[in-house]
């Protein structure tokens, strides 16, 4: 009697632990965020769904950073074409004015982080229907509005 119950048991394991490798763009959206991770098997998806309209994979990630800690969930989309997007925080309008007045001492990465970090929220907001983070930073309208390094920098002296 308990043979047969062990093997449902392993066969249930099994199955479960199958699932994310079944095809579907769901479990896709998952292995592609995994391996944008520093730590891809710390990953946990939280209320992963897929958009039916923009037809985007959307959800939250909790993973560990490099000192081995959960750092909290993101959110990320997953588009068939363009791939993961990892969700941030959007820079603060002050983060833009700093970045350009020590921009001699500031590397271009420090820049496309900043842009990222505004892309990504227009992202989120575009294919998953609902501002995850809520911004009134000019500075990223205009980056989201395709405006260049110099129109950017001639907006914070304004």
């Amino acid at each position: 009697m308990k043979k047969p119950a062990a093997v449902v048991v392993s066969l249930s394991l099994v199955v479960i632990s199958g699932c994310e490798q079944l095809p579907g763009l769901e479990n896709e959206a998952k292995r592609a965020v995994r391996q944008s991770l520093f730590d891809p098997d710390s990953a946990k998806f939280e209320s992963v769904f897929t958009n039916q309209g923009s037809g985007a994979v959307c959800g939250f990630v909790n993973a560990k950073n490099r000192m081995g800690a959960y750092v909290g969930s993101s959110p990320f989309v997953y588009q068939k074409g363009s791939g993961v997007t990892l969700v941030r925080e959007p820079p603060k309008e002050r983060d833009f004015e700093r970045y350009f007045e020590m921009i001699k001492y500031n590397d271009a990465s420090d820049y496309l982080e900043l842009t990222d970090r505004c892309k990504g929220a227009a992202i989120w907001e575009e294919k998953c229907g609902s501002a995850v983070y809520v911004s009134s930073n000019k500075y990223c309208d205009l980056v989201n509005q395709g405006k260049d390094m110099m129109e950017l920098y001639e907006a914070t002296k304004s």
